[in-house]
C-alpha cells in the first residue's frame, strides 16, 4: 500500500490496515495477544501485521529461523511445542457458521437482478483477459483493500486501508451494516470494532440485521457516536484516543529512523517493542539483514517521488 502514495510517506503520521489499528485501540480492553512489524520512514510509522502463529510456531522458513529461535529464548522461555502467550486461530463451527451467515446476508443484501446478471455475465466472459491486454501501456494499480482512507483521528494523520462493506441508505447517505445475535449480548471488543470502522470510513450510521439462530427478527438502526453506549458493549472512547496517542508518542521515541522493529503483546502481558535490523544483524552474522533491501528500496522510491513528483490521480478519500 504504501508504494501506491510515496508522496504521502513523511506528512503522515501512521501508514496501516485498519486491523492493526483496530488491534492497537483494544489495548486497555483486550487480552489478546497482538503482533505488528513497525516500519519507520522519517516521521511516518508503517504498520504491518506479524502471524506468529504461522511464521513462529509452524514449519518456518529458512529466513524466520533466527527470529523464531529469539522467540522461544526470550518471550516464550521454553524450547518445548506448547506456546502459551499468543492467541491462536480458532476455527471452530460457530465461527464458520457466522461467516456462512455473513455471506448470505451480504449476498441479499446487494440483490442480484437481471442487471448484474448482465455484469456477470460480461466479466465471467471477459475474465481470462489480463489488465494489460485490456489498458496496454497503462501503469497498473495492485489495491490490497477495497477502499484506502486518509484518517484524522485527534491529531494524528493516518492512511487507513480498510474492506469494509458499505451502502447507501434511503438519504444517499453511508452506512455499513452487520449480523448481531440476539442471544447473546455485544461485546465490548466487537462495540469498539464497529465504531472504529465507522469513524475510518466516515460512515454515520450501521444497521444492525437482529437474528436468532439464522432467522431475522428485526433490524435496527444506530448512529455511529451511538456505539460506545450500546448495551453490553459500553467502552469509553477518550481511554481509546488517548491510549492510540500514546502508542504512536511511544514508538516514535522508541523506534530507529529506517530500521524494522517488532511490537509484540502476548496474551495478559504488556507491550513490548524489539528492534528486528540490530536483532538479525546480531544472528545472521554470515548472512545479509532481511530488512536491507525492502527499505532500501522503499526509500528509494519515496527519494524518487520526492524529487520528480509525477502527477497522479488520488487513490484515497480525506476523512476528518
Amino acid at each position: 500500500m504504501t508504494n501506491m502514495f510515496l508522496e504521502d510517506i513523511g506528512k503522515l503520521d501512521v501508514v496501516s490496515s485498519a486491523e492493526n489499528i483496530k488491534n492497537l485501540c483494544k489495548f486497555p480492553y483486550s487480552n489478546k495477544s497482538v503482533s505488528i512489524m513497525v516500519h519507520r520512514i522519517g516521521n511516518t510509522l508503517l504498520f504491518d501485521e506479524f502471524d506468529v502463529e504461522e511464521h513462529l510456531t509452524q514449519d518456518t522458513f529458512e529466513k524466520w529461523a533466527w527470529l523464531k529461535k529469539f522467540f522461544y529464548k526470550n518471550i516464550v522461555k521454553s524450547s518445548g511445542t506448547k506456546v502459551e502467550c499468543i492467541t491462536f486461530k480458532n476455527n471452530n463451527s460457530r465461527k464458520i457458521n457466522h461467516r456462512n451467515l455473513v455471506s448470505k446476508f451480504l449476498h441479499h443484501t446487494i440483490g442480484l437482478d437481471s442487471h448484474n446478471d448482465q455484469i456477470k455475465n460480461i466479466c465471467n466472459e471477459t475474465s481470462q483477459l489480463a489488465p494489460e491486454e485490456i489498458f496496454p501501456g497503462f501503469p497498473q494499480i495492485h489495491r490490497l483493500f477495497n477502499r484506502n482512507v486518509i484518517w484524522d483521528f485527534e491529531d494524528l494523520r493516518m492512511l487507513i486501508g480498510t474492506n469494509l462493506t458499505t451502502f447507501r441508505n434511503d438519504n444517499n447517505s453511508s452506512l455499513s451494516t452487520k449480523l448481531r445475535d440476539m442471544s447473546k449480548s455485544l461485546s465490548v471488543l466487537t462495540g469498539i470494532d464497529y465504531w472504529l470502522e465507522n469513524l475510518m470510513n466516515d460512515i454515520p450510521e450501521i444497521e444492525f440485521c437482529c437474528h436468532i439462530n439464522g432467522i431475522v427478527q428485526k433490524y435496527e438502526r444506530v448512529k455511529t457516536e451511538d456505539i460506545p453506549c450500546l448495551n453490553g458493549s459500553t467502552f469509553s472512547p477518550t481511554i481509546i484516543n488517548n491510549n492510540m496517542q500514546k502508542i504512536i508518542l511511544f514508538l516514535r521515541s522508541s523506534t530507529i529512523v529506517g530500521h524494522t522493529h517488532w511490537l509484540f503483546k502476548g496474551k495478559n502481558d504488556t507491550v513490548q517493542l524489539y528492534n528486528l535490523t540490530i536483532l538479525s544483524s546480531e544472528s545472521l552474522i554470515d548472512n545479509p539483514n532481511p530488512f536491507i533491501f525492502p527499505m532500501a528500496m522503499l526509500l528509494n522510491r519515496v527519494a524518487y517521488k520526492l524529487k520528480y513528483n509525477p502527477g497522479n490521480e488520488k487513490l484515497y478519500n480525506s476523512i476528518n
